[in-house]
């Protein structure tokens, strides 16, 4: 699912949940490069809380790959094939959440 960006990733899952559509897990990827404003901060702090709450609201297994940085060089070295890959992570994150909801009967 394509969206405008970051600050939407949250509200794209609520979306899709309340559209009555089953998934076992949601991975989120996005990134935020810093600019010159104090507007990255905010962009920042609000995703990461929405997806929090989402999660919590839903009781949904998710997997955060928001990639927050300074530099587009930091973005790339975040998510190259090198085994530092932070949507990977996420997606393994997401794994983990699935499997732990399955143990405890809660998937």
């Amino acid at each position: 699912l394509d969206i405008a960006g970051a600050y939407e990733l949250p509200q794209a899952i609520r979306l899709v949940v309340r559209g009555n559509k089953r998934f076992d897990g949601f991975v989120a990827l996005g990134c935020i490069v810093r600019g010159e404003t104090d507007h990255y901060d905010f962009i920042c702090k609000s995703t990461m809380d929405g997806m929090m709450t989402v999660s919590l609201q839903f009781g949904l297994c998710t997997g955060t790959g928001l990639l927050t940085c300074d530099t587009i060089a930091q973005a790339e070295a975040r998510s190259g094939q090198d085994g530092h890959n932070k949507g990977a992570e996420a997606a393994a994150a997401a794994l983990l959440q699935i499997n732990a909801a399955r143990r405890f009967g809660a998937a």
